[in-house]
């Protein structure tokens, strides 16, 4: 056995190894328990799938931006995001950029192919910004903070197109409604609230109940309007219809 174990570490010694997943192993080691397949080295905060479904982004609290092979689990790339922690990420619809979050209260650009930061980040936001997403049609993003704004950003000049202001409290989620037309937002106040992208005006505010809203949704024909919250004995996921928003 101890003959087995001494031919082992010499192979090992003169040819790198690999584990089971065929990632290799650090010189000398013969074998790894676990993978370094689909791990942060700290608590994992957004995922998003590449349109095409072939390529998972991830992002953490150990301030990363890494990139997977959906099939096999393979890490494709990896860089430091953000100065501090990350919070969310967003794919483009084209799937050519990422748009990310983090502690450091900027939005940043990235290139899905190699995660090559795309000129200047967005300055804006004086507190953390926890939340992005994407127009349908890629030319704006939109970010939610710890500073109460929802932010809105036009992608080709990287300038602040629109401030969206009326939450008491941090934002937490925000999403673009498929047509374009309206921005959901959600809070610490318990609130959802719907805005017009064409006048930057609050259309709707929605409280249902004291807890806060930590993200939003609409569904892919945008009638209807979903979001999490933290209730006082459960956690909740409500469904409301967009037209009756509209109509109350």
């Amino acid at each position: 056995m101890l003959t087995f174990l001494l031919l082992t570490a010499l192979a090992a010694l003169q040819d790198p190894a690999v584990d089971v997943e065929g990632d290799p192993l650090p010189r000398g080691a013969v074998m790894r328990i676990g993978t370094l397949r689909l791990r942060h080295d700290n608590t994992v905060t957004s995922l998003a799938f590449s349109p095409d479904g072939k390529t998972l982004a991830s992002c953490g609290h150990d301030g990363t931006l890494r990139l997977w092979e959906s099939a096999t689990g393979r890490r494709l790339s990896s860089v430091e995001g953000h100065r501090g922690r990350m919070y969310s990420l967003a794919f483009s619809p084209d799937g050519k950029r990422i748009a990310s979050t983090g502690q450091d209260k900027t939005v940043r650009l990235w290139n899905a192919a190699d995660l090559r930061e795309r000129d200047d980040s967005f300055y804006g936001h004086d507190e953390h910004v926890w939340a992005v997403a994407f127009s349908a049609d890629g030319a704006y993003v939109v970010s939610a903070g710890a500073d109460e704004s929802v932010i809105v950003w036009d992608v080709a000049t990287r300038r602040e197109s629109a401030r969206l202001r009326g939450h008491e409290g941090n934002v937490l989620g925000v999403a673009f409604s498929p047509d374009g037309k309206l921005i959901a937002s959600g809070g610490l106040d318990g609130t959802v609230r719907l805005w017009s992208t064409l006048t930057g005006r609050e259309t709707r505010k929605i409280r249902d109940s004291a807890s806060s809203i930590n993200t939003v949704a609409f569904s892919p024909d945008g009638r209807l309007q979903a979001r999490a919250e933290d209730a006082t004995l459960r956690d909740m996921l409500l469904l409301r219809h967009i037209p009756d928003l509209r109509k109350q």
